[in-house]
């Protein structure tokens, strides 16, 4: 897997987790410091800086999934049901992947769907 769609991938999943946090999402200064550190690994992403920019990646790609805004520990609320507003994400995010999909979407969309009525239920 190319190291920017690594980056891209974090980026993605910070942004899901402090969705999933109920913090703020993006602001002026952090899209500039994701947009300039895309860019970067996009600039390493080739010739011998390769595996430089791979490591770099997967390193962000892993401070991610360990933060504290991380997806994660958002799952990790839902689950433990001390944070509703989480369950409704996840099952928006299972109905729209259900719609992407189709098929066997369906079946995870409507899961999701279930499993955040139940949980808006507690």
């Amino acid at each position: 897997m190319r190291a920017s769609t690594v980056m891209i991938s974090s980026v993605a999943l910070a942004v899901i987790g402090r969705w999933a946090h109920n913090k703020k999402t993006a602001d002026i200064k952090a899209v500039v410091e994701v947009t300039f550190a895309i860019m970067f690994i996009a600039f390493l992403d080739q010739g011998k800086t390769e595996p430089i920019a791979k490591g770099f990646a997967w390193l962000f790609f892993a401070a991610v999934l360990l933060g504290s805004d991380s997806p994660i520990t958002g799952i990790a609320k839902v689950v433990n049901g001390k944070d509703q507003s989480v369950g409704k994400v996840i099952g928006a995010a299972g109905a729209a992947g259900a719609a992407a999909i189709g098929g066997a979407g369906t079946a995870a969309g409507a899961a999701g769907a279930a499993a955040a009525k139940k949980i808006g239920k507690k």
